[in-house]
């Protein structure tokens, strides 16, 4: 990713989507879904990060943490028994056979096909802003 952009700009990305999260895509999905819905599930593909990266997500509802190194998984093990019991419960790390764990989460048909989804995006779904916030039955204006 640093080869054509920066880390400010994947920060103010992350921000500016997780600011777009409430309001509109919120009420579009929990109309859809039929309840509110205030959390979302992320999944971040460890695949080549080494541990001097780190991530904070916000609106945790779900974090999985895929193809972690086992130093992660070491590392996780000592640290969360200092953090928040809240937060850390919501934390999987997960090695490369992660693929039933995140279909009990995530409907395969809304799991990428690269995560052992059935979910093609055309452009790929990284790329893709498919969601019920782009259909007229669900979607308002942003505040």
């Amino acid at each position: 990713m640093y080869k054509i952009t920066s880390g400010e700009r994947m920060l103010t990305n992350r921000a500016v989507e997780y600011e777009r999260l409430p309001d509109p895509r919120q009420s579009a999905f929990s109309c859809k879904a039929g309840k509110l819905l205030e959390t979302c599930c992320t999944i971040m593909d460890l695949t080549g990060v080494n541990l001097t990266k780190n991530f904070y997500p916000e609106r945790l509802g779900k974090l999985y943490l895929i193809n972690a190194p086992w130093g992660v998984s070491t590392v996780w093990s000592v640290v969360k028994g200092w953090l928040d019991p809240v937060p850390v419960a919501k934390i999987n790390i997960l090695g490369s056979g992660y693929q039933s764990q995140l279909l009990k989460q995530v409907p395969a048909e809304n799991l990428p096909k690269e995560f052992g989804g059935t979910c093609e995006c055309e452009g790929g779904c990284g790329n893709s802003d498919a969601g019920p916030w782009r259909d007229p039955q669900w979607a308002k204006p942003a505040k």
